[in-house]
């Protein structure tokens, strides 16, 4: 492991990403993006970022840019053909790596709000709940969770169900072995061809002695849940399925647009923060379709006062 020359971020709240990209994708886009709008809302909070050797070697030209947006670059001697691969490995490890309590946050989920509330100070880890569900009643296991855990011969996990796109790591030996626990069983799976890192985090959790908190699902909106808005969001979280076929978020145009052009457009997560409305559709049609009161009422607000939350690409 090789560590940059940016001063240490020990003491201060820190967000973590994990980047492994090259210049042919939209990783370290989203990034830029999820970086550069935790600063506006959270200047107080720290971004270090994760990274592979490959990645770090393709830092030239706009790519650059991550390297002066973050506080502090951490590359870690990993790689494999397989960059889902090296993306989960330094994952499922990233609490050796860095120092302190963090918060981590996938690439594609994007503060609108200020996040120092999320670093918790009576419990060793906090997630929301996968799917943003309420009750247990609400979970649905999908396919591409239930694999890993029927081909490795596991029960099946019940409720809760976390989501490990966003999650707040206290800094204490409970979270160092449930990370080298993490680790080790996603090894396991990698044997088998499942690269999935979240039913693994799971069987990790199952040892008994962990503090764990749920967070209020405004912490990840995974925004496909939702027909319309996520009321009073503060993490927004996408989807990279298909990200270059589609443009029905704002946050997929906005990517594109960094990538394009190297310039990071906050005003629309800005206006995005007061209406909650990820879409590109019509959002007062789209929030009255949903009949999501909340959202509708503030899109209207929106709409009143020339306020246009979306971007589309020509």
């Amino acid at each position: 492991m090789q560590k940059s020359t940016a001063p240490p971020t020990d003491g201060k709240k820190k967000a973590v990403y994990v980047l492994v990209s090259n210049p042919g994708d939209h990783i370290l886009e989203m990034a830029l993006l999820s970086i550069a709008s935790l600063k506006r809302f959270s200047p107080g909070i720290a971004a270090e970022v994760l990274l592979d050797p490959a990645t770090n070697e393709s830092l030239s030209g706009e790519r650059y840019k991550i390297r002066e947006l973050a506080d502090r670059l951490t590359v870690v001697d990993e790689s494999d053909p397989n960059p889902m691969i090296v993306s989960r490995s330094i994952k499922t490890r990233m609490r050796e790596f860095v120092t302190g309590e963090f918060l981590y946050l996938d690439s594609d989920a994007v503060p609108i709000a200020p996040l120092d509330d999320a670093f918790t100070k009576d419990h060793d880890i906090a997630l929301c709940l996968d799917g943003n569900v309420s009750t247990p009643a609400d979970f649905v296991f999908h396919e591409f969770e239930s694999k890993t855990f029927r081909e490795m011969g596991w029960p099946f996990p019940v409720y809760p169900y976390y989501n490990a796109g966003v999650m707040f790591v206290k800094d204490n030996p409970r979270t160092h072995e449930l990370f080298r626990r993490w680790h080790a069983i996603w090894q396991s799976c990698r044997q088998r061809g499942l690269f999935k890192d979240q039913p693994p985090f799971h069987k990790a959790i199952e040892e008994p002695g962990l503090a764990i908190k749920i967070l209020p699902p405004q912490y990840n909106a995974l925004i496909s849940m939702y027909n319309a808005g996520v009321y009073k969001a503060r993490i927004m979280h996408y989807s990279t399925i298909r990200f270059e076929e589609r443009d029905d978020t704002i946050f997929h145009g906005l990517v594109k647009e960094i990538k394009k052009t190297g310039h990071i457009d906050l005003e629309p997560i800005a206006r995005l923060s007061k209406t909650w409305y990820p879409w590109t559709e019509p959002f007062l049609k789209k929030a009255l379709a949903a009949r999501s009161l909340p959202i509708a009422l503030r899109a209207l607000q929106a709409k009143l006062s020339g306020e246009r939350p979306r971007l589309r690409l020509s």
